[in-house]
């Protein structure tokens, strides 16, 4: 059986969704972020270097690069609404013009999260599907089963 949902997400979902994600691994990457900025600004500076100087460099540059990932989900939102066809195979998506696809096999994972589905890419993209998005509730514990076992029959 295959679906086709139409739903419109929130931006509160996407805030949401992300800030989960950085609090279980995004932050990693930040520091990282940060602390490659920070080696950037300490090779360009003047000699004597100080500890104290890359110490306020990171500071500075940690919540600047939190910052500037947090705004590219909600930049890069989109309220329109959005039909999504989900099967076996993998899902397909538009909304307006914009269309994307993804096999399950480029899926890294499929989790089911405050009343949402969140099928997150191998490329870190994810796509968050709400209870609200089927017509019949009811059938959500059917449809968030199916997803997942399509998911784990790649995952393998």
């Amino acid at each position: 059986m295959s679906y086709t949902l139409h739903y419109q997400s929130s931006r509160q979902e996407v805030w949401h969704w992300y800030w989960r994600t950085w609090r279980a691994k995004l932050w990693r990457v930040h520091v990282l972020m940060a602390g490659f900025v920070t080696f950037s600004v300490a090779l360009s500076a003047k000699p004597p270097l100080q500890v104290s100087f890359i110490f306020l460099s990171f500071v500075l540059a940690l919540p600047i690069v939190i910052l500037l990932f947090a705004v590219w989900p909600q930049l890069m939102f989109k309220n329109k609404e959005r039909t999504l066809n989900i099967g076996p195979e993998g899902w397909s998506t538009q909304i307006g013009r914009l269309t994307g696809k993804c096999t399950w096999g480029e899926v890294a994972s499929v989790a089911e999260e405050n009343e949402a589905l969140v099928i997150t890419g191998k490329n870190g993209n994810a796509l968050i599907v709400p209870l609200r998005a089927l017509q019949n509730p009811d059938s959500w514990g059917q449809f968030v089963g199916e997803v997942q076992a399509w998911y784990r029959s790649y995952a393998v």
